[in-house]
């Protein structure tokens, strides 16, 4: 899974959407209201895709202390007119960030279909 949190060439950050942005409600509702948000973008949501829910505040911390204070991720929300929970992961580098990654992918909470 860790692959997916690697960025992609010419990609500044690695995109996210702030869950809790989409309103106060439970997490079936969340998944629900992010799968209209991204199809609304013209994603194509496969029925092999997943979404990872992820703590950013644990994550960060996990990350920081597992490169030894090397890496230090940020996370903005950068809202689109079309996706206003849009966010972004700063502070990896394409091409040497798999252990970023696979720090990553060690603090996923949950995972659910992107596909409805």
């Amino acid at each position: 899974m860790y692959l997916a949190f690697q960025l992609r060439q010419n990609e500044e950050y690695w995109s996210a959407n702030w869950l809790e942005y989409l309103g106060p409600i439970d997490r079936r509702q969340q998944i629900l209201a992010l799968r209209k948000v991204l199809l609304g973008k013209g994603y194509d949501l496969r029925a092999r895709t997943r979404f990872a829910v992820l703590n950013i505040g644990e994550m960060r911390n996990h990350v920081f202390k597992g490169t030894a204070g090397k890496r230090n991720l940020s996370v903005l929300h950068k809202p689109e007119p079309s996706d206003l929970s849009h966010s972004g992961v700063f502070g990896a580098t394409y091409g040497d960030d798999a252990e970023v990654a696979a720090l990553i992918a060690e603090k996923v909470l949950e995972t659910h279909q992107a596909k409805d």
